[in-house]
């Protein structure tokens, strides 16, 4: 009777150690639904191979707040080239945090349409502004 309170006690107390993680809780009866599950959530932060072709990649160096503009991504070209009418998508750690386009592509106050590999850039995106210091920003080619 004991050691059956001992672990009672053991998960309500894990159990409101969950709930102040904020983590998530499931039930499950059978093995291969928990084994759906968990491969469901790491496709959510796994990042995905996307349509097309890598030819580029930039690291956000700074952030800078351009009034009408909005923010603008300062960033160095580390491999390949970043090209305006690419699709980008920028990564945080393992995680995807945007996909989408550029709305401007500038060197030295210029837009370009390209900034090749050891040159630095400013970026700015279409709808998104969430962007912080050592985001990488993967520029794609679509492949027909």
């Amino acid at each position: 009777m004991s050691a059956l309170c001992s672990i009672c006690s053991l998960y309500g107390h894990l159990f409101f150690f969950l709930l102040a993680a904020a983590a998530q809780l499931g039930y499950y009866n059978v093995v291969y639904d928990v084994l759906d599950e968990m491969e469901r959530r790491m496709e959510k932060v796994l990042s995905p191979t996307p349509d097309g072709e890598l030819i580029g990649k930039a690291t956000v160096k700074e952030i800078f707040d351009i009034g009408k503009v909005g923010k603008i991504a300062g960033s160095g070209v580390i491999e390949g080239k970043v090209v305006k009418a690419g699709t980008v998508r920028v990564m945080r750690g393992d995680r995807i945090v945007h996909e989408g386009k550029l709305k401007t592509l500038k060197s030295f106050k210029a837009n370009v349409p390209e900034v090749e590999s050891g040159n630095d850039c400013g970026i700015n995106f279409f709808d998104w502004e969430e962007m912080e210091v050592g985001d990488v920003v993967e520029c794609y080619a679509l492949v027909a």
